[in-house]
C-alpha cells in the first residue's frame, strides 16, 4: 500500500478538525478548590447532617466481584470509601456509563442487621440489601469536607 502526500494531509486536516471541535466542548464542572487525579470523575456536592458540605470524587479504579468486607478493606487501602445509597443513585443517574450492568455494593449497612448491606443495581436501576457474604462489584469514591 502506497501512501500518498495528500492522503497525509486529508488525514492532517481530519485530526485538526476534531481537535477544535474538542476544545470548543465546555469543561466539566468543578467546584473551587476541588482538583482531579487521573482518571476521577467529580459527582457532586452533598450537604450532610451535620450541616457540612461534602464534594464526592468517583475514582478510577473498579473492584472484580468480592465480599462487602473484602471490598471495604480495598477501598480503604486507595483512601477511598464505598459510596453510600444516595451517592450511588446519583452515580446511576449521572454517569452510568462507568458501571457494567451489575449489582454494587454500597457502604451502606441495612438496618436489620449486621449481616446486610445495600446494593444499587445497575442493570435495572433498583437498590435492594443481600447478605454481606454475597460477591458483588464495587467502586470507590472519595469524599472531602468542605
Amino acid at each position: 500500500m502506497t501512501i500518498t502526500l495528500d492522503q497525509i494531509k486529508t488525514e492532517q486536516n481530519r485530526l485538526s478538525a476534531l481537535i477544535a471541535a474538542f476544545e470548543q466542548l465546555p469543561a466539566p464542572y468543578l467546584p473551587e478548590g476541588v482538583t482531579l487525579s487521573t482518571g476521577e470523575r467529580f459527582l457532586c456536592t452533598i450537604t450532610r447532617p451535620d450541616g457540612k458540605a461534602c464534594h464526592t470524587i468517583l475514582l478510577p479504579i473498579e473492584f472484580d466481584a468480592d465480599t462487602w468486607a473484602n471490598q471495604m478493606e480495598r477501598a480503604k487501602a486507595i483512601d477511598g470509601d464505598l459510596p453510600n445509597r444516595v451517592e450511588q443513585a446519583l452515580l446511576l443517574e449521572c454517569m452510568p456509563e462507568e458501571f457494567k450492568k451489575e449489582a454494587y455494593w454500597s457502604g451502606t449497612q441495612h438496618a436489620s442487621g449486621s449481616d446486610d448491606a445495600w446494593c444499587q443495581l445497575f442493570g435495572y436501576g433498583g437498590q435492594d440489601f443481600i447478605r454481606k457474604d454475597v460477591e458483588l462489584r464495587a467502586r470507590a469514591v472519595r469524599r472531602s469536607v468542605i
